[in-house]
C-alpha cells in the first residue's frame, strides 16, 4: 500500500508495529455518509499530483478494513481456523490505533437477518465464512460465499460497442433525466449477462439511429453504433454510483411492457425513487 501515491495515510499506517513480517488481507474503503462509496474510491485512484492527493485525504477519507492474516510475526498461519486468524488479527491492530486501520465486524448467527439488515443500509451485501474454515490462498471455497444484493432497473438501449459476438460487445444504457429532457443520460455499458440466443433476439429489435441519442458519452464509445432509443430491458447492478453510473450491471432480459420515457435516471450514491 505504501507505494500507492494516493492513499499515503493507509500506505504508513501499519509501520512500526513489530519488526517482524505480516500479510493481512483487506480492502481499501472510502465513505460517504458513513457508508462505502465505490465513486470516491474511483476518484482517490485517478489522482496522482500531491498536492490534490492531501486535498482529498482530508475530504475523502479512506480506511484499509481487514479481515484476515496470512502471515504473522513472520510465521505462516494460513492453517488456523478463521476465529483464530481474526483473534490474532485483532491483536496485531490493537497497538496500532489508526483511523487509517479498521477490523471489519464479525456477526454469528442469523445470516439472513444480517442480509436483509445490509440489504436495508444500501450495502452491497455479505460474506459469510464457515469459523473453522482455513485460508486458501488463490483459491474458491464452499467454506467463503459472497452473498451481493442486487438492484434491478429498466433501461433503455442507445448504442452498441463494437465486439465478437454479432459485432457486439456491449450495450450503451441510459435512462430520462427530467431535469434534463430530450436525450438519455448515459448509465453505462452492459455486455455481462448476454448469451448468443439474447444477442440475437436483441439484434433483430435494435433500428439504427442517425446521431446519438445521449446526451454525452466516455470517450472510448466513439466508434459506437448508435440506434433508437426504443427498446427496454431490465439490468442488476450493485450500486449506483455518486456520478450516476451503474457499477457491475448486467444483462437480465427485455422489459417489453415498459415504455422509454418511464426509464428515469437513478440518484447517485446509492438508489433513489424508480417509476
Amino acid at each position: 500500500m505504501g507505494r500507492r501515491p494516493w492513499v499515503p495515510g493507509v500506505g504508513g499506517a501499519g509501520r512500526g508495529r513489530g519488526r517482524r513480517p505480516a500479510i493481512v488481507d483487506g480492502e481499501v474503503v472510502a465513505w460517504r455518509e458513513g457508508r462505502p462509496d465505490f465513486g470516491a474510491l474511483q476518484r482517490r485512484a485517478r489522482l496522482r499530483r500531491p498536492e490534490a492527493v492531501r486535498r482529498a485525504a482530508g475530504a475523502e477519507p479512506v480506511t484499509l478494513v481487514l479481515f484476515d492474516v496470512l502471515v504473522a510475526g513472520g510465521r505462516d498461519v494460513t492453517h488456523l481456523t478463521c476465529e483464530q486468524r481474526r483473534r490474532l488479527l485483532a491483536g496485531m491492530l490493537e497497538p496500532a490505533r489508526s483511523p487509517c486501520l479498521a477490523l471489519s465486524e464479525a456477526v454469528d448467527g442469523d445470516g439472513p437477518g444480517l442480509y436483509r439488515a445490509a440489504q436495508r443500509a444500501g450495502l452491497e451485501g455479505i460474506v459469510a465464512k464457515r469459523r473453522d474454515s482455513v485460508y486458501q490462498p488463490g483459491r474458491r471455497s464452499g467454506d467463503w460465499l459472497k452473498v451481493p444484493h442486487e438492484h434491478r432497473r429498466p433501461v433503455v438501449i442507445g448504442g452498441v460497442a463494437p465486439g465478437r459476438h454479432y459485432g457486439i460487445g456491449a450495450f450503451l444504457v441510459g435512462a430520462y433525466d427530467p431535469q434534463q429532457p430530450g436525450l438519455l443520460t448515459y448509465l453505462g455499458d452492459v455486455g455481462a449477462g448476454l448469451d448468443r440466443g439474447r444477442l440475437a433476439e436483441l439484434v433483430g429489435r435494435l433500428r439504427p439511429a442517425a446521431r446519438c441519442p445521449f446526451h454525452a458519452v466516455p470517450s472510448r464509445h466513439r466508434a459506437a453504433f448508435w440506434v433508437q432509443p426504443e427498446v427496454v430491458c431490465v439490468v442488476g447492478y450493485r450500486e449506483v454510483t455518486a456520478d450516476r453510473r451503474l457499477r457491475h450491471p448486467v444483462f437480465r432480459g427485455l422489459d417489453p411492457a415498459a415504455a422509454p420515457q418511464d426509464c428515469v435516471v437513478p440518484w447517485g450514491g446509492g438508489e433513489g425513487p424508480q417509476r
